[in-house]
């Protein structure tokens, strides 16, 4: 099933092209990195998933439909966003766990939440914490916890380790990949780590100055051959 469909989109912000006349096709249950240099339009790319940013010309399909004629509200509860730099609001930590499923009238076993917990290696008396009060790996931790209470069919994650240390980054990957196997959602990974892309997607979309250079497997796209510019991304 064919997810998202980009054709000929740019993206021109105070007169810099940020997307170039690209083309993507997303079809449902992918794992995707998206890869490139600092500035290359990586974040933006993502952000026009869910409408966090506009296109200035082309088109974007979600299951088909144009997504200008989406409603942002219904469309971010389907395509969930985890920004690179937690933010909580509130006070109490679990605030950002309830709010979003009031909202939207939603009730969720705690056994699930608590499962969820578990497994991002997180106690159960953490929701009582103040939000001032939780580590940055913490506070990333639960703003994924809250992005997953709505059980988005998709999840776009902007560079969310890159702020982490190594053992909250193997946490962090281990649970999505734990959600991707076990939940029917499609990822796309917006990631500057050439490591972390090889752990994780299965597809790797290798992206600068906003127009795509290379699109493979992620189990080959590291061993063939690549164009120059990408080898020199690899080689920083």
């Amino acid at each position: 099933m064919l997810l998202f469909e980009m054709r000929n989109i740019s993206v021109k912000i105070n007169n810099t092209n940020i997307i170039k006349n690209l083309s993507l096709t997303i079809r449902k249950g992918e794992f995707i990195n998206i890869i490139g240099p600092s500035g290359s339009g990586k974040s933006t790319l993502l952000r026009l998933f869910n409408r966090l940013s506009s296109i200035s010309s082309g088109e974007i399909y979600y299951c088909g439909k144009n997504l200008n004629e989406t409603n942002p509200i219904s469309l971010r509860k389907e395509v969930g966003y985890v920004f690179q730099k937690p933010y909580l609001f509130g006070e109490k930590a679990k605030e950002n766990l309830e709010y979003p499923l009031s909202i939207h009238n939603i009730y969720l076993e705690k056994d699930y939440i608590f499962n969820m917990l578990r497994q991002l290696n997180l106690e159960q008396d953490i929701l009582e914490k103040d939000c001032e009060n939780l580590s940055g790996g913490e506070q990333q931790r639960i703003c994924l916890l809250r992005t997953l209470m709505l059980k988005p069919k998709v999840l776009l994650l902007d560079e969310i380790t890159s702020s982490l240390d190594p053992v909250n980054t193997k946490i962090v990957e281990e649970f999505i990949v734990n959600i991707y196997n076990e939940f029917d959602v499609t990822i796309v990974l917006v990631t500057h780590n050439i490591q972390q892309a090889k752990r994780m997607g299965k597809r790797t979309i290798f992206l600068e100055k906003g127009e795509i250079l290379e699109d493979a497997e992620t189990n080959s796209y590291f061993t063939g051959n690549k164009k120059e510019q990408i080898n020199r991304f690899f080689d920083k």
